[in-house]
């Protein structure tokens, strides 16, 4: 008989679950979760996400550290109230459970921490020795079909009153869990009592349904030296005992959880149990058996991710959940320029329109209106943005050329008094006005009175080129000439002054020139310098020769005779006199 030492409780404040049974920090009912995607764009994809917490076959199990979050301690049926190292009795589990390929509904529960489903360990002896418990054992101490919850020497017998083991149903089918606790349960302590006075033992075994989870929460398993080495087992094995799954160094190794709560969760790995479709809600065509569906609607669309679960015992049902993807439409943009064709150096103001925000290229201004210089012709491209979603448009900028223009004058040289033609040239559709003047005629006859540059400007939608041309005006000479009186039959000497070359109505082009006119005559002489004419007139007047005549008398030698001459106005006489008579 087992000598019994009472140990100093140590009440500790339990958390309490049932209102939210699976708040575990792992979840462990069966669901279809779909992680809500964004928004769209009309004509892109997403990808629908579904996480699932499925059922597997219970051949084989992992085992892996999970958050700490149990349920309440103290709450259900009491069972094992101050009896230490026995069994309990038969409990229904309250669902079909599955553990290592085997379908169970009953359980029955170890005052050393154990749950097992071989209901002939049912009120018998409940081994105290960790002495070859290390897992698998499947004879003594720990039967096959045992759960390690942990394992470990304590005595609900010396418990306080009120502490004790209790098990709990919770949730609604299909997502039960049956929870069973040992709350501030003491270590036995056989011999010198130097466990006395340890913390209490408080943990729990849960088991989940459908899922057919096993969780192991531990608030307090204290280990003495003193007693079994301070060893115990949390794990899993199966009904032969050839098969086990243990928490790491938790396998009859010496461990304490004291002050830092542990959970460890065994989760089945077997085949997958569970079929999973992707519908479009309202269909019944599949669009996919994966976790992960890309999707490209064309507008607002909800979809349903359905799992279809099979337990062990050949029931079924469903979960699913449904998401909706928004399609935002695309905005329709636009894009206008206030001037095209422009002329290099000449501006343009883009205004796109359709969208909230926009973003041009070339350049990348998010500017709207966007004042534009090109060079040289170019295409915008402009994106906008409404909720996340983009459009484009595109808008030409032509750029002209300057306008290259030339002008001329023929001739360009000119005299006084004459014209000269003037001509523009530039590419077809040029309009053209002209300086001084303003005549917008092309050609255009000018009849300047000196030397003028003209300024001739061209238009070429809106382009502009200028040109000079200069027509230089010659003065005309001043030409004069001297005239002259002759006497009949005598020649006179003709002088032109004022030119360069010259002219005359006689055809002589020497300067001067002797004329004789017969009568009184006039001469025009043209005088030419640098190319332009000026002439004048010379008049020679002819005197006839007077007829004169002289008395002849007749007179005696000695005697003296008045000769008397007429016809002329004066006269000159042989003698040398110029006196009449």
């Amino acid at each position: 008989m087992k000598r019994i030492y009472l140990f100093l409780i140590t009440l500790l404040a339990n958390l309490f679950f049932a209102s939210v049974i699976f708040a575990q920090g792992a979840p462990a009912c069966p669901s279809v979760i779909i992680a809500p995607p964004p928004a769209i764009c009309k004509g892109s994809c997403t990808t629908l996400n579904a996480t699932l917490v499925t059922n597997n076959q219970t051949t084989s199990y992992s085992v892996a550290s999970i958050p700490y979050v149990p349920y309440s301690f103290t709450t259900g049926t009491a069972t094992l109230v101050g009896t230490d190292d026995i069994w309990g009795t038969v409990e229904n589990i309250g669902f079909n459970f599955c553990y290592f390929g085997n379908t169970y509904s009953k359980f029955v529960i170890g005052a050393n921490g154990e749950v097992t489903f071989d209901v002939t360990q049912a009120s018998g002896y409940d081994p105290y020795t960790t002495t070859g418990a290390a897992l698998p054992d499947g004879t003594t101490p720990i039967p096959g079909n045992t759960i390690a919850c942990p394992y470990r020497d304590i005595d609900p017998g010396i418990a306080a009153p009120g502490e004790s083991t209790k098990f709990q149903m919770y949730g609604t089918a299909p997502c039960r869990a049956l929870v069973i606790s040992w709350n501030n349960i003491p270590l036995f302590d056989k011999g010198s009592g130097t466990c006395n006075g340890t913390p209490n033992s408080t943990f729990q075994c849960v088991l989940y349904e459908n899922t057919n989870y096993i969780d192991v929460y531990i608030q307090n398993s204290f280990s003495c030296a003193a007693w079994n080495g301070g060893k115990g087992v949390i794990g899993i094995q199966n009904a032969a005992g050839t098969v086990a799954v243990t928490a790491p160094g938790r396998n009859n190794t010496t461990f304490s959880v004291n002050g830092t709560p542990e959970a460890w969760r065994f989760t089945p790995t077997g085949a997958p149990s569970y079929t999973l479709n992707w519908y479009v809600v309202g269909s019944g065509t599949s669009l996919g058996t994966t976790t992960a569906l890309t999707v490209c609607p064309t507008v607002t669309t909800s979809y349903a991710a359905v799992m279809k679960l099979t337990n062990c015992d050949g029931s079924s049902f469903t979960k699913s959940d449904t998401v909706k993807v928004i399609v935002n439409p695309s905005p329709t943009v636009t894009a206008s320029a206030s001037a095209s064709p422009i002329c290099v150096g000449s501006s343009s103001i883009l205004t796109a329109g359709g969208a909230t925000s926009y973003s041009w290229s070339p350049g990348g201004s998010t500017a709207n209106p966007l004042t534009v210089t090109p060079a040289t012709t170019t295409t915008y491209t402009v994106t906008g943005t409404t909720a996340g979603c983009t459009g484009t448009a595109t808008v030409q900028v032509i750029v002209n050329p300057t306008l290259t223009i030339t002008a001329n004058a023929v001739p360009a040289t000119i005299c006084a008094g004459s014209s000269s033609i003037l001509t523009a040239t530039a590419p077809a559709g040029t309009t053209y006005s002209w300086s001084p003047g303003g005549s917008t005629t092309n050609p255009l006859t000018v009849i300047p009175a000196t030397t003028t540059t003209y300024t001739v400007t061209g238009n070429n939608a809106g382009c502009t080129g200028t040109a000079t041309v200069t027509v230089t005006v010659n003065p005309s000479p001043t030409v004069s000439v001297n005239s002259a009186t002759v006497c009949a039959g005598t020649a006179a000497t003709l002088t032109g002054t004022g030119a360069t070359t010259y002219s005359w109505s006689t055809g002589a082009t020497t300067n001067p020139i002797t004329v004789s006119p017969a009568g009184t005559t006039t001469y025009t002489v043209t005088g030419t310098t640098a190319g332009c004419t000026g002439s004048a007139i010379a008049t020679v007047t002819v005197n006839p020769n007077p007829v004169v005549a002289v008395n002849s008398p007749t007179i005696c030698a000695g005697t003296s005779a008045t000769l008397t001459g007429t016809g002329a106005t004066t006269y000159s006489w042989s003698t040398g006199q110029t006196i009449n008579p």
